[in-house]
């Protein structure tokens, strides 16, 4: 019965952290041009098929870390795929007038016109997503966090041997086995 009334309490608990997500943005992302929700878009050759295009998902006060990917995985002397001028690395960011500066010296900076906050993140994810297919041409497209590390040559290896397969639909991600889903509306997750 101890967990019972456990349960029951802990079901009328408010989490002051705790936000809904803004439906109203989500409709409007969905169905406005994407071209709306973009306030910096990076430069690209729309006359050009990149191999690959990594988005990488970054928060508007982290330049050291878009600098630090800029000089490491994304260096053009770093990579076999980088070389060959068949990637592209757009970070996406959300709504901010500390990375306009950032943006005109690298032209690699994808600023979509939500505020910048965890929350929000699956916004700023879904514009980026949107203007791609609408601005780019690519075979492959790569969702990735600031904080990763991606050996890009590697990456490339995998996506020839899926060309040798002949696949046309393709997904790869982290599959988390035996795992449930966190009911506690509290929690991040």
């Amino acid at each position: 019965s101890y967990c019972l009334l456990f349960s029951f309490f802990r079901s009328g608990k408010e989490c002051a952290k705790a936000t809904n997500a803004n439906q109203t943005l989500h409709k409007l992302i969905n169905t406005l041009p994407a071209d709306k929700f973009v306030l910096e878009a990076p430069s690209v050759n729309r006359a050009t098929t990149y191999r690959i295009v990594f988005l990488v998902i970054s928060a508007t006060y982290e330049r050291e870390e878009r600098d630090e990917i800029r000089r490491t995985w994304t260096a053009r002397d770093n990579s076999q795929l980088r070389m060959m001028d068949d990637a592209l690395v757009i970070f996406v960011v959300g709504r901010s007038p500390f990375v306009a500066e950032e943006a005109l010296e690298h032209r690699d900076i994808l600023q979509a016109d939500v505020e910048d906050t965890y929350r929000n993140m699956v916004y700023k994810i879904e514009v980026a997503f949107r203007w791609v297919r609408s601005n780019v041409n690519s075979e492959f497209v790569v969702k990735v966090d600031s904080d990763t590390v991606i050996h890009v040559d590697r990456l490339s290896e995998q996506l020839q041997l899926l060309d040798q397969r002949g696949s046309s639909h393709w997904m790869a991600c982290f599959h988390n086995t035996n795992s449930r889903p966190v009911r506690d509306k509290c929690h991040n997750w």
